[in-house]
């Protein structure tokens, strides 16, 4: 196995109480050959001095102006010295031997522009591992669009990136402020391969960690279907991309369709759409999002039923 260094960037805003752990969690692990850069992206609380406190050759810790978190991740790229880059961010955890892991997948598959492991949930310090398709699978990942979906594989905090691809592809782009992860690993996949392996679990994303971004409402014009016009080319190249990317920007918009002040863009959204394509639940949320919602809220139940006596079986 080849030794090959890594650039580990930590995007960092008021993380005053998780970042040492996740710190740690870089620190700590069993392959040796990383830089790690901290971008304190303009922090009030006190979460850079808790990275100054930390005395480790590796590590170092680069300051700006608050821009984002897609900014912050710029500047770390811009930063790093390395070809490998691992994002990590500053409240959640890697295990031990992530990199190692990574070090194994790149020699396999050298041919890959990224490369990403199974990850999970921390909730209450309880590990909470999921599903992800393909199941039982290392090895490179042909046509993404096309596949069962759970969840992202290509999880911004579980992926080794090269960094000439991400730079090729133009970064992140810091008009986005929530699903911009999305945004990187789908031109990443559209412009070059890529690898996984699901059968380890490399990295936990904590849920009740401080500040999490699933905790804010996020303007729309700061969300990653507000800028749709950028995957016109691949979606009329490529139609399993654009059902994939459709059907995603139909859940992510859903919150906003009733809303009065985002009228005027959630028509320009969906008039992108090819709804003809959509299936009749992915309509409905549009068409009819209120009656959705209470469907929704009554399938829960029968949702909620349907996993016990799954369980009953699999225990008998």
């Amino acid at each position: 196995m080849k030794n090959e260094n890594f650039s580990v960037v930590i995007p960092l805003y008021n993380k005053r109480g998780a970042v040492e752990k996740t710190l740690r969690s870089v620190l700590s692990q069993t392959y040796p050959y990383f830089e790690v850069i901290v971008v304190d992206d303009g922090s009030t609380d006190g979460s850079a001095d808790v990275v100054c406190s930390i005395k480790d050759d590796r590590l170092r810790i680069v300051r700006k102006t608050n821009g984002g978190v897609s900014s912050a991740r710029n500047r770390g790229l811009e930063e790093a010295r390395y070809e490998y880059i691992a994002f990590l961010d500053a409240d959640d955890i890697w295990e031990p031997f992530f990199l190692e892991e990574q070090v194994k997948l790149i020699t396999d598959f050298p041919e890959a522009d990224m490369w990403a492991l199974g990850w999970g949930y921390m909730k209450n310090g309880r590990k909470i591992d999921i599903t992800h398709y393909p199941v039982n699978y290392r090895g490179y990942i042909n046509n993404y669009w096309a596949q069962r979906h759970g969840t992202n594989i290509f999880f911004v905090c579980v992926c080794v990136c090269r960094r000439s691809a991400l730079l090729a592809i133009g970064g992140y782009d810091e008009r986005i402020a929530y699903g911009e992860d999305l945004d990187v690993s789908y031109r990443m996949l559209l412009h070059g391969k890529a690898a996984y392996n699901s059968t380890v679990y490399g990295m936990y994303y904590v849920q009740d960690a401080e500040n999490r971004a699933m905790q804010k409402t996020i303007p729309l014009e700061r969300y990653l279907p507000f800028y749709i016009e950028k995957y016109a080319d691949a979606r009329y190249a490529n139609p399993d991309f654009r059902k994939f990317v459709d059907k995603q920007i139909v859940a992510m918009i859903y919150p906003y369709v009733t809303n009065k002040q985002y009228i005027k863009d959630i028509t320009r959204i969906t008039d992108s759409l090819n709804l003809s394509e959509l299936s009749p639940t992915d309509r409905l949320q549009l068409q009819s999002p209120r009656l959705y919602g209470i469907l929704s809220r009554l399938y829960q139940p029968l949702l909620w039923l349907k996993r016990q006596i799954y369980k009953m079986f699999v225990k008998n």
